[in-house]
């Protein structure tokens, strides 16, 4: 099931589109993200289903992710479940959490 999330994500991402104002994954991974502050995001936001060390809970296990605009896909509009957070959180809170996901865990 994941592999079919990865490559619709990959889809979404590939095609991108002109929305005219650009696509939301870039405009994450445009930003610097800082993994420490991310660690709180991911404590306040994340944790509740991935666990707090990512291990997976009623979400999957998030550990060993390396591919920043993936999970910057994930975080943005959710999947399988997943609550989409773009509204929820800055776009600088989502880079940092997709720092702290893809260099921490």
């Amino acid at each position: 099931m994941r592999g079919v999330m990865v490559a619709a994500l990959a889809l979404l991402v590939g095609c991108g589109g002109d929305d005219g104002g650009g696509s939301r994954v870039d405009d994450i991974m445009a930003l610097t993200g800082d993994a420490a502050a991310g660690e709180s995001v991911f404590a306040s936001n994340c944790a509740v289903c991935h666990g707090a060390d990512g291990t997976g809970g009623t979400g999957p296990d998030i550990t060993g992710e390396s591919e920043a605009d993936e999970v910057a896909g994930y975080v943005l509009d959710g999947a399988d479940g997943m609550t989409a957070f773009d509204g929820v959180l800055s776009d600088q809170e989502i880079a940092d959490v997709v720092a702290y996901v893809t260099e921490s865990l």
